[in-house]
């Protein structure tokens, strides 16, 4: 049994393991697989276990956001809807967006609450574990205490045994004590329309609604399959860097600002971007740098997309920045190069990167300068994985 859009979604990219790639548009939604209509009106059938990603996730709507700690993001509906969209006691959260129905989950699988935009500054300082929660207001104000409760459009806040309302539109974030968002089982992560994200281990197809099992246990029903605009796969045989720990890292300056490395976020801390399209994985480097992993048994391809990320152009000179990408691969005791790109610049399509890394025990990638010296290199290293298991 599956759900049929009755017009096709617009043509995005679909990825599978093996690297294959073709431009369709979502059609059909299985219990284990996904049917696309290419370009060409024949229907190509993926197994959901061999999707790398379809489409890219979308920009999220300016609407309150709630965490859950298995990763789940869910863009809160418009408070004038109907019933107020979020409520919060003692023991549930209750929680409508305008791409998911309405649902009810435990409050210990509760994160936190933030507004989009948020400043890096405070989204680093709140992922740090205190003992009593805090609360972020549009004023720049922080207040530390005890969370109680949500009830409709106003947060209710505890500072010295005194209860606060803070109007929901105007909290930034709000983090609980002792919350983490926790390493979990999803098999993919289903991204809809709105900015939604959903991290799930099964999805179905119940009475002709979309049925998704976070990877936290709870039930979500998707509106529709138009609501869809993007799923990220984490097939058995791959493996993202992003997930894994590098063995070394080191990035020389051409003046004195030195860039880390990112993992599943840019340069910038926001989502990775590419020719005007966002990706959910991926390592973001700044020229000259040079990130080294070693490799798993049964490593036997590495496979990513380069390209510039977009934030490299918002200096305001329209320049952007330009890089050269390179693989080494360890081979008989010393390094030897595998791939070398040429110059990438900002604004470029994405370029596909596929490299034999059989029986080699590291994996050495380097972003080097190219045309204006370091200047707005942001680098790229898209969907960057490993794929096992091959012959």
């Amino acid at each position: 049994m599956g759900l049929t859009s009755e017009s096709a979604l617009s043509d995005d990219e679909v990825v599978v393991v093996s690297g294959e790639r073709f431009e369709g548009a979502l059609l059909k939604l299985l219990s284990d697989e996904l049917v696309f209509l290419t370009g060409d009106e024949v229907e190509q059938r993926i197994p959901l276990d061999q999707l790398v990603r379809f489409g890219h996730p979308p920009a999220r709507e300016r609407r309150p956001v709630v965490t859950l700690t298995d990763g789940s993001q869910i863009v809160v509906a418009p408070l004038w809807v109907g019933r107020p969209p979020l409520m919060v006691d003692e023991n549930q959260v209750t929680l409508r967006g305008n791409t998911v129905r309405e649902f009810s989950f435990p409050i210990d699988q509760l994160y936190g609450l933030a507004t989009p935009g948020l400043a890096p500054a405070a989204k680093q300082e709140a992922d740090q574990s205190v003992e009593a929660d805090r609360l972020w207001i549009s004023t720049g104000d922080r207040l530390t205490g005890n969370f109680q409760a949500i009830d409709g459009a106003e947060v209710i806040f505890s500072v010295d045994d005194e209860s606060l309302p803070v109007a929901i539109d105007r909290v930034s974030l709000l983090s609980l004590a002792g919350r983490t968002v926790e390493s979990n089982d999803a098999k993919f992560d289903v991204w809809l329309v709105d900015g939604t994200k959903l991290c799930c281990r099964q999805i179905e197809i119940i009475r002709q609604s979309i049925t998704a099992t976070l990877a936290g246990g709870s039930v979500v029903r998707i509106k529709d399959i138009e609501s869809i605009a993007a799923i990220i796969g984490y097939p058995d045989e791959i493996a993202y860097l992003s997930e894994l720990e590098a063995a070394d890292y080191k990035q020389t300056p051409y003046f004195n600002i030195e860039w880390p490395y990112s993992r599943d976020e840019s340069l910038s801390k926001e989502m990775l971007a590419a020719s005007g399209k966002r990706y959910a994985k991926g390592i973001a480097m700044h020229s000259a740098a040079r990130l080294v992993y070693r490799l798993p048994p049964g490593a036997d391809r590495f496979l990513a997309d380069i390209a510039i990320d977009d934030s490299s152009t918002r200096d305001g000179t329209g320049q952007g920045g330009s890089v050269v990408f390179r693989v080494y691969l360890a081979r008989d005791g010393e390094l030897a190069s595998a791939y070398e790109s040429p110059i990438v610049r900002s604004g470029e399509l994405p370029i596909a990167v596929d490299v034999d890394v059989a029986g080699s025990p590291l994996l050495v990638r380097v972003v080097d300068y190219a045309d204006w010296g370091d200047e707005s290199d942001h680098a790229n290293w898209l969907d960057a994985r490993l794929l096992f298991g091959e012959d």
